[in-house]
């Protein structure tokens, strides 16, 4: 019985043996693809395009970053993008001249979305006002005018017609206080003493400065295509050099004249191109 009893026990005892040894080997086969198959369940890919809020049109170069996961890629030349997501990932669209925006991938987004048409608006930079002046501060401009050096003025003096009169009139006073002279003197003050210069130079950058800024207000880019509807730049400068308004032209003219004359050289270019 003991003999038997050993025989039974020892063969019981190698079938467990050898059922655990099956169990544990099925076990290393079905756990990583389980675990795998949970893995890739838990990640999804979106894809989608981003358009222009205004217009609609197709947006290239948009970076689209999972910030969650610190990943990203850019948006091709006809708006779209595919990018990898998780619930409680965000994911964020970011391009120059555009205000970002964000997507929280939540259980639901997660669960209902496969494709997103993401809308960017426009931003608008306010940039404060420049001013720009040849000189930097007002003591540069101010010695820039007092040694300014004319190689003619030496002639101007010399060819000066002051225009006064043969005799000059001498205004009737009262006892002891003198003659007045009036006019001529202070022309000759003016036109000889070195306050006198400034005061010209002055007058006279005052006055191109006046004429180049109606020249820059009158015929640019901006303009023209309102005139014109020409809208690629390269075109714009090929109409301006076909049209080739003078200087003279345009600071001299009323502004609608010069309106006029573009018009006019604009109905010449397009039989040109025609």
């Amino acid at each position: 019985m003991n003999l038997q009893h050993k025989v039974i026990s020892g063969s019981v005892c190698r079938f467990f043996l050898h059922y655990r040894s099956l169990l544990i080997f099925s076990l290393l086969l079905v756990t990583p693809n389980f675990m795998f198959a949970n893995l890739n369940m838990d990640i999804k890919r979106l894809s989608g395009v981003v358009i222009q809020k205004e217009d609609s049109a197709a947006l290239e170069n948009v970076h689209v970053i999972n910030i969650t996961r610190l990943r990203g890629t850019s948006t091709a030349d006809d708006g779209r993008f595919a990018i990898n997501m998780m619930v409680g990932d965000t994911i964020m669209f970011q391009a120059i001249g555009f205000k970002n925006d964000t997507i929280i991938v939540t259980e639901k987004f997660y669960r209902e979305t496969d494709f997103v048409v993401v809308e960017l608006r426009k931003k608008v930079y306010k940039l404060p006002g420049v001013d720009i002046f040849p000189y930097a501060t007002y003591s540069e401009f101010r010695q820039a005018f007092i040694y300014f050096d004319d190689d003619k003025i030496t002639d101007t003096v010399t060819r000066l017609d002051l225009d006064l009169p043969e005799q000059l009139y001498l205004a009737p006073t009262s006892e002891g206080a003198g003659v007045i002279m009036t006019g001529p003197v202070t022309l000759l003050y003016e036109q000889f003493s070195q306050r006198g210069r400034e005061k010209r130079k002055y007058r006279e950058v005052k006055q191109q400065a006046e004429k180049d800024g109606k020249m820059a207000r009158l015929v640019n880019p901006t303009v023209v295509r309102s005139l014109t509807g020409l809208q690629d730049i390269k075109e714009i400068n090929d109409f301006l050099d076909f049209c080739n308004l003078s200087y003279d032209f345009i600071v001299n003219s009323k502004e609608y004249q010069v309106y006029q004359a573009l018009l006019d050289c604009y109905r010449q270019y397009k039989k040109k191109v025609e």
